[in-house]
């Protein structure tokens, strides 16, 4: 049984999934779905276009280096930071296919 989507750990991961499902004449998103994490710059150029989950690397870094700073400072940081995503819905997704 094939699965109806995948959900790649980074876009230039799906960028591979899509180039072997092309391979394997598997339509996208007809047959399944690819979805990522990242939303690189490439991803809205790719055919199909990938959806992808957005981040905000610059912000994330920005506050990596601040919690670090304030640790070898002595501070006590926080164990869990979260940061806002947005999903990008683009033409890598569908319905997932029905039984035949």
């Amino acid at each position: 049984r094939w699965p109806t989507a995948f959900f790649a750990a980074t876009d230039p991961i799906a960028l591979g999934i899509l180039s072997a499902l092309h391979e394997l004449h598997i339509n996208v998103p007809t047959d399944v779905s690819v979805i990522s994490f990242g939303d690189a710059d490439f991803s809205k150029y790719l055919t199909p276009a990938l959806t992808t989950v957005r981040t905000f690397t610059e912000e994330m870094g920005k506050m990596a280096v601040k919690l670090l700073l304030n640790s070898l400072e002595g501070d006590m940081v926080p164990i869990r930071v979260t940061f806002p995503t947005s999903l990008v819905v683009r033409h890598s997704t569908g319905p997932a296919p029905t039984e035949k």
